[in-house]
């Protein structure tokens, strides 16, 4: 919601580095954009999945989305 203070890349980095240090599994449920906050949580994935579903414009923009990180050095 607006109003709501913003967290920094480096702020959500460190949560995230709690939050592994502490649980079996940590999840992130980003957006469909990617802003830095998103590229940290990329960045320090075991796994990312790309959820969509079956309508031809949201197989399109996954698509697109899986050609830019590979493009940006995730693998398969």
């Amino acid at each position: 919601p607006s109003g709501d203070p913003e967290l920094s890349a480096e702020q959500v980095a460190k949560v995230l580095e709690l939050l592994a240090a502490t649980n079996d599994y940590v999840v992130v449920d980003t957006g469909a954009q990617v802003d830095p906050v998103t590229a940290v949580a990329l960045d320090m994935a075991t796994i990312v999945l790309n959820l969509t579903v079956p309508e031809v414009t949201a197989i399109r923009r996954a698509k697109a989305a899986l050609a830019l990180m590979q493009e940006s050095g995730y693998s398969r």
